[in-house]
């Protein structure tokens, strides 16, 4: 999957461990025993202690996990999907439920156990909320049917249990507003919201490529307020969104239509004012023709989406052979609108 994350902005001023092995010794194997009997009570009491040891150390149903000897592993790994919508191990609800199993430490077979295990956010820039994250297992295996986040962002689960020894973290995956996929060669994406519309096209389509996108992600900043381009927020009106498409196989055209509301209450709001702020976990060349400098803002897309990502104002196209990332135009329309034009690569930006 690829994902976009874009502004507008104006131009102004500017493991596994197993147990430790452990030898009983007796004194009976070292010297010779006073008397024969005590001989007897030596070797009784070693098969005793020994016997007791072992079955402390094994897994089945009467004792199968003593002392949070158990590991816990996820069967599978949750998936992109709706806000508020199931997460399953499919794409957009679909395949099975996120399941965990609970494992023998050293063997790693599954445990005959009914114990609980609980799932909580373990990677939550967006802030969201886990619902139905608790349940019993079932021959030792725990199945969330439920599982949902009411919040849209990139998030990851961790797995616990009072019978286990570790707590270990899924994959990333997202929750977005829209989650669909490409129809045909020419499928085109449109997101509308406050007046204004967002727009991508792959050049070259493919059927059944993801698109997924959420307009204001919670928590998330784009903002190219910062050297060397220092535009204020003032100048930066517009709705940050970012998209995810086709894995990266086709370039996409981009077309943001700013509503003439919000045109009319920003200063210097003519077309050749405008710029797009970009960011991307891609190195791009900016505006000025430099390396566009890493995103290291509390709020911004590295923190949000936990990798190193780049920020910066997007260059102007050139007239032939242009290379993406750049801004084809900033036009006016007949409806007072702002129409700003712009190209991306494939597999620029790609979410990771």
């Amino acid at each position: 999957m690829t994902v976009l994350s874009a502004s507008v902005v104006y131009y102004g001023g500017l493991h596994r461990t197993g147990p430790e092995g452990m030898n009983l010794m007796f004194p009976s194997a070292r010297r010779p025993l006073r008397a024969g009997r005590s001989s007897i009570v030596a070797v009784l009491a070693a098969i005793t202690l020994l016997g007791a040891f072992s079955a402390a150390a094994s897994a089945g149903p009467g004792n199968p996990c003593p002392s949070a000897s158990c590991l816990l592993v996820f069967v599978n790994q949750p998936n992109t999907t709706k806000t508020s919508g199931l997460i399953k191990a499919g794409y957009n609800s679909t395949g099975d439920p996120v399941s965990v199993k609970i494992v023998d430490r050293n063997s790693g077979a599954t445990v005959d156990t009914t114990a609980t295990v609980t799932l909580s956010l373990a990677f939550n820039p967006a802030n969201g909320s886990l619902s139905n994250g608790s349940v019993a297992a079932v021959s030792g295996v725990a199945t969330f049917p439920a599982l949902s986040i009411g919040t849209p962002g990139p998030y990851k689960l961790r797995a616990s249990s009072s019978v286990a020894s570790n707590n270990p973290v899924s994959a990333q995956f997202v929750v977005s507003d829209t989650v669909t996929e490409c129809g045909s060669p020419t499928c085109s994406f449109t997101e509308q919201q406050g007046g204004n519309s967002y727009t991508v096209t792959p050049k070259n389509g493919t059927a059944g490529a993801d698109y997924v996108t959420t307009l204001n992600l919670p928590g998330l900043n784009i903002s190219c307020d910062f050297a060397p381009y220092n535009y204020p927020a003032a100048r930066q009106p517009n709705t940050v969104w970012y998209v995810y498409d086709d894995g990266g196989s086709s370039a996409k055209t981009n077309v943001i239509v700013i509503s003439k509301s919000v045109v009319q209450i920003t200063p210097e709001n003519g077309t050749s004012k405008y710029r797009v702020c970009y960011a991307s976990p891609e190195s791009f060349k900016d505006r000025f023709g430099n390396d566009a400098p890493a995103d290291t803002s509390s709020g911004g897309p590295s923190a949000y989406f936990g990798a190193t990502w780049y920020m910066g104002l997007l260059p102007d196209c050139a007239k032939k052979s242009p290379v993406a990332p750049c801004v084809v135009s900033w036009t006016a329309n007949s409806a007072g609108q702002r129409v700003g034009t712009f190209l991306t690569p494939p597999g620029d930006p790609s979410y990771r």
